[in-house]
């Protein structure tokens, strides 16, 4: 181990790693979170497109329940596949990192659709429409791309050296010492479901979302009892600045923990 890491610098490594595979994760937080607010991604998109054919509200209700269904599995599968590449004293900022794509598509979310808008009527489909086509066929496109973009494991990785793997491996079982495992099997699910932490985190978690969701479900609509109209559209435009800052603080904050 002390030979090979002489001749890989670990750093940059990490940051080899970064590089690979933080940015496609942020890409589909970022899809995820649009097809929100305005095998698993092509569920989702091909559901996103149905959206936008729907005639009437239980056909609504229906597809969205299935992007619901489809989206669900996003969050932890990023989550399971971080801990598969870093330590654990280096996963919460690189999920920091991919959970920013939210505030990015928050700060985009209101133009893109006030762009969207424009084609009201065109080939006879609603604004509203517009929005769920486009979305989903971008999403479809992405998920095609991100199977060959996403690595599963360090050890069958093909852009990195054999020693850059094996670092990679041996760091991850220094760091889990006799918790390390290379497989996953159905014991393991039995064990998280035995977990009391399990559900006091999942708590927290929809505590948080209900909080976070509001805002980005009810805004329309409190924005436009108030009397604005279809001017609700520039004001998001606008928020777009404020997402963005936060976004950068979100970074840096977890930059300065990390």
């Amino acid at each position: 181990m002390e030979e090979i890491t002489e001749s890989v610098d670990e750093k940059r490594l990490l940051r080899k790693v970064d590089i690979r595979i933080i940015p496609v994760f942020t890409l589909l937080y970022v899809l995820a979170f649009l097809d929100r607010v305005a095998l698993l991604m092509i569920g989702w998109s091909i559901v996103m497109i149905i959206m936008a054919f729907v005639k009437n509200y239980p056909q609504l209700l229906v597809t969205r329940l299935l992007l619901g269904i489809f989206e669900a599995g996003l969050f932890p599968a990023i989550i399971y596949h971080i801990t598969k590449w870093y330590k654990r004293s280096e996963q919460s900022y690189r999920v920091s990192l991919f959970f920013t794509g939210s505030l990015i598509a928050g700060a985009f979310s209101g133009l893109l659709a006030f762009a969207i808008m424009r084609l009201d009527g065109k080939f006879g489909l609603n604004s509203w429409q517009w929005i769920f086509l486009i979305d989903g066929l971008v999403t479809v496109v992405v998920a095609f791309a991100s199977y060959f973009l996403i690595s599963d494991y360090p050890e069958t990785t093909a852009w990195l050296t054999e020693d850059e793997r094996k670092i990679i491996v041996d760091r991850l079982q220094f760091d889990s010492g006799q918790v390390s495992t290379t497989h996953f099997d159905k014991h393991q699910i039995c064990e998280a479901f035995k977990d009391w932490k399990i559900y006091i985190a999942s708590f927290i978690q929809f505590i948080e979302s209900i909080l976070g969701y509001s805002l980005s479900f009810f805004l329309p609509s409190i924005v436009n009892g108030l009397g604005f109209g279809k001017i609700h559209w520039g004001l998001r435009c606008w928020n777009g600045n404020i997402y963005m800052f936060a976004f950068i603080n979100h970074v840096q904050l977890f930059n300065m923990v990390y």
